[in-house]
């Protein structure tokens, strides 16, 4: 049965600047005996809002329904059916919505545990998801909030504690309506004010191989509990934090025979919130258990191929296996993901195989049910399958017609034995860009999305097949072209571009309207390095001021006319210009006698004299891997004129720097921090011998305009470090997994991306050993769909 909506009535009164309408809703509610009358009256423009703002009252008294308030109410059958479809309608538009993140994220905190966001307004957004989680080298889940505003207030935050956070547009009412994530932000809090009880009775029990149950004494006061630990082997390694509400914790994926420390922190909170956080305790140590003996390899791989294709493979039984793991795929230059199967017996047949086609195949023994039980994986001999039967003759005859702006219709003559064919297009301008693939049963295939005033190029491949099992391709035919009619609107970009910076930094950009533009896009980016990414912002006006930049820096900056609702209705970016940010006012002198010692295989201290007023330091480190390749920073901030860089990898050189902080931020700008000190250099020590061969058979899949899921073959390591890149670009950006696989997000559409993995191998005395990088490999994210007008035939004003 359909839920029934509130009486609802509707009066008009006619003006002579139009009609106003007033709705009102009438409800009764009824709970333990109380009865209540709601009247709402809503003072609207139009009928279609009238109608939508009934539908926004029906959602609120069905989430009424399923909170068990029992609700009298009563509607027109029509006025229901009409709701149905405004909700439907909004979402399609909704699904169309070209949905850009916010940009210019700020922040300022209040006290222990409040913190103010701020972003800019992004184009069209309807409200927005807000994330944020304490920055640490373990991260935890997101927590997330919505804004209906481009400012939002956090509140119960952990005191003394850095939080990084980000935002995604929202533009309409449904999930497909998203932007990105913007760039993430970070906050401190202010110091914790409360004295909290340092926990005591620290004992560890259930030790195993990889894990361990740890207990303490409970603190009166407090709410939650930090621990951290770390291998007892490395006492400059990065502790490994976790909170939990009761005094106890477990401890999971340790490694085996290994000595840990841990460390208990109460966490205390009056009135429900957190803002008080006792020292840590003194360190308690734990063993844990002998490793698991590792099951032995196969060995004698042998591999027979029959005049039918299948393939008979065969190994010598291990002693101990309960199992065996079987994996082969085609060798190429871009192998693609394993296929795999299990026996229990030292051989298996693979039948269905395609013809002509060399494969590589590989073999790992079980000895149990659990990881540590299985052996390495061993490769056999590789194989080759039969030829195939048939010859597929290549089509000819290419032809293309009823072409427009984003479509065209091509054709060829049919090759005979063909059951499908596979057709591959692209722009003739972008020769080396991904193609395009679409698959038909006939001579002929339709194109759609495509871009206007736009050359194509085009092949098409046979694809034959006796008793119906495709094993036979002809190579793709000669290139045919067309090119797609000229775009809907001539767009010219904005001329007479003028900047004026005032005395805080901010900047105001103005430019002249460009003939038929309904909006522009400006961005602009700091001119110190080529690579840096423009931040762009959406207008309908021909001026926008920028705040939050950065002082003592020359900036470019330039603006593309938006003549229409279509994504190729846009003009070239106009030349670009140019204006500086006022000096930075330096209040601290740089550190000097920067100093590096105890280095260690993945640590290091690092010391400098101390400055007059400084409040804190902020020191930033890097390794410096190739002078053509630039990693990012990683910044640690102290109180005292020294700290202790960990989680390094061994046999590396890395580069630092500090600079000095001596008063607060001004208007989310620190300016009372002086310069950095010239950079200094470390060497990490030999990383110790073990076998950590680099990963290989990198892999790419499931590729869209942001995201791609990469894999590699297992090197048997318990971690592996991903890096990835915009092509012919220096910065890397940094992922990691404890499998073989990872899927990346928040990627530029259109852009060629290469990345390379190294595996992280454990050494029996805990210390992190790195294999070398991996060969590079690319892929490149789909073009994003263009967005359809509005106002499709067949709908009701």
């Amino acid at each position: 049965m359909l839920p029934l909506l509130p009486s609802i009535r509707f009066h008009s009164n006619r003006q002579k600047s139009g009609s106003i309408y007033t709705l009102v809703v009438r409800s009764n509610f009824e709970r333990g005996g109380l009865k209540l009358n709601l009247i709402v009256l809503f003072g609207v423009i139009s009928m279609i809002t009238i109608i939508k703002s009934c539908c926004n009252f029906y959602l609120f008294f069905l989430s009424l329904i399923q909170s068990k308030i029992h609700i009298v109410m009563r509607v027109n059958f029509y006025t229901w059916l009409i709701c149905l479809l405004i909700l439907s309608f909004e979402g399609a538009v909704a699904q169309t919505t070209n949905c850009v993140p916010p940009a210019t994220l700020t922040s300022s905190v209040s006290g222990s545990t409040t913190a103010v966001l701020n972003w800019t307004p992004a184009a069209g957004a309807t409200y927005y998801n807000v994330q944020y989680r304490p920055l640490s080298s373990n991260p935890v889940q997101w927590l997330s909030m919505v804004s209906q505003s481009n400012t939002i207030t956090l509140a119960n935050l952990l005191c003394n504690t850095t939080y990084e956070w980000r935002v995604q547009s929202v533009c309409g009412n449904v999930s497909i309506g998203l932007s990105a994530f913007s760039n993430i932000a970070t906050f401190t809090t202010g110091p914790c004010t409360q004295t909290c009880p340092t926990p005591a009775g620290l004992s560890t029990s259930s030790i195993t191989a990889n894990s361990a149950q740890t207990s303490w004494s409970s603190v009166t006061g407090a709410v939650a509990y930090t621990v951290r630990y770390r291998s007892a082997n490395a006492p400059n390694a990065a502790w490994i934090t976790l909170t939990v509400q009761s005094n106890s914790a477990a401890l999971n994926n340790l490694l085996c025979n290994t000595q840990y420390e841990w460390q208990v922190q109460a966490l205390c909170s009056p009135a429900g919130t957190v803002h008080s956080a006792s020292p840590f305790s003194s360190s308690v140590s734990f063993n844990t258990l002998a490793c698991p003996t590792l099951c032995p390899a196969p060995s004698n791989l042998t591999a027979t191929v029959s005049a039918s294709g299948s393939v008979a493979l065969h190994w010598n039984a291990v002693s101990g296996a309960v199992m065996y793991h079987i994996q082969w795929r085609p060798v190429s230059s871009l192998p693609g993901q394993w296929q795999g199967a299990t026996s229990q017996t030292n051989s298996f047949t693979i039948a269905n195989l395609p013809c002509n086609t060399t494969f590589e195949w590989q073999v790992q023994a079980l000895c149990g049910t659990s990881s540590n039980q299985a052996s390495v994986f061993v490769s056999g001999p590789q194989f080759t399958t039969p030829p195939c039967p048939i010859q597929c003759p290549t089509p000819a005859g290419l032809a293309s017609a009823n072409i427009l702006q984003q479509s065209a219709d091509l054709s060829w003559t049919a090759s005979a034995g063909a059951v499908a064919y596979v057709v591959r297009y692209r722009p003739a301008n972008s020769p080396n860009s991904a193609w395009q693939l679409m698959t038909v049963q006939t001579n002929s295939a339709s194109l759609h999305n495509l871009l206007c005033n736009t050359q194509y190029e085009w092949q098409v491949q046979a694809v034959c097949s006796p008793s119906g099992t495709i094993n036979s391709t002809s190579p793709f035919s000669s290139s045919g072209f067309f090119t797609t009619l000229a775009c809907p609107t001539t767009c010219v970009p904005p001329t007479a571009l003028t900047s004026n910076v005032n005395s805080n930094g901010t900047a105001t950009l103005a430019w002249t309207a460009a003939p038929g533009a309904i909006a522009y896009v400006v961005q602009y980016r700091p001119i110190s390095s080529a690579n840096t990414l423009w931040t762009s912002v959406n207008t309908q006006a021909t001026t926008l001021t920028i705040s939050h930049l950065h002082c003592g820096v020359t900036y470019e900056w330039r603006v593309q006319s938006i003549c229409g609702n279509h994504t190729t209705a846009v003009s070239v970016f106009s030349p670009t210009e140019h204006f500086i940010t006022p000096p930075c006012p330096v209040i601290c002198p740089a550190p000097t006698n920067l100093v590096s010692s105890a280095i260690g295989m993945n640590s290091a201290q690092v010391s400098w004299d101390a400055v007059s007023g400084a409040v804190f330091y902020v020191v930033r480190f890097r390794p410096v891997t190739s002078p053509t390749v630039t990693h990012a920073w990683r910044t640690v901030t102290v109180q005292t004129n020294s700290a202790n860089l960990g989680n390094l990898f061994c046999n590396t050189m890395y580069e630092w720097t500090v600079q000095a902080i001596c008063g607060p931020s001004n208007a989310g700008t620190i300016n009372a921090g002086g310069p950095f000190a010239p950079v200094e250099q470390f060497t990490t020590l030999s990383c110790p011998q073990t076998n950590c061969p680099a990963p290989s058979g990198l892999a790419s899949a499931n590729v869209t305009s942001s995201g791609a899921d990469l894999s590699w073959t297992s090197t048997g390591a318990y971690r592996y470090h991903v890096r990835y890149r915009i092509a012919n670009t220096n910065l890397w950006m940094n992922a990691s997994s404890a499998t073989n696989s990872v899927t990346l997000s928040g990627l530029h559409p259109n852009m060629t991306y290469e990345w390379q993995v190294r595996g992280i191998c454990a050494h029996s005395s805990a210390f992190a050993v790195m294999s070398p990088w991996s060969n590079a490999d690319s892929f490149t994210t789909l073009m994003l769909s263009p967005v359809r007008p509005s106002g499709q035939p067949g709908g009701q004003d």
